[in-house]
């Protein structure tokens, strides 16, 4: 019975040294699982602030081709007061003036920029 309990105890330590062994592997697995894992969540997170970067600089953009848009508008709107202003003048310094000629050559200023 002694050489019996040997030999179940020779079985018994060979099976528990295979368990510990299976387990450092898939300790091992596991490090290097959260290491990637920790890799991808920085790379996420580089990728995250790179899009807002971007939302924020579209957003930038957009508001300066409005405030652009604007003043074109308003320069436009300039022109054309100062143009009709003139008008009469020229009328009286050349003795003349053809408004259907004259509305030929003006255009009238652009509602708005092209998006």
């Amino acid at each position: 019975t002694v050489k019996a309990d040997e030999s179940k105890f020779t079985e018994l330590n060979a099976k528990v040294k295979t368990l510990v062994k299976e387990n450092a592997d898939l300790n091992e697995k596991v490090t290097k699982l959260n290491s990637e894992l920790d890799e991808t969540r920085a790379k996420l997170q580089e990728a995250e602030q790179r899009s807002v970067d971007a939302h924020s600089q579209l957003n930038d953009a957009t508001l300066a081709r409005l405030e652009l848009s604007a003043k074109l508008r308003e320069e436009e709107a300039t022109r054309t007061e100062i143009t009709d202003a003139l008008r009469p003048q020229a009328s009286g310094f050349f003795g003349w003036y053809d408004e259907e000629e004259d509305s030929q050559h003006h255009k009238p200023p652009h509602d708005s920029l092209p998006s």
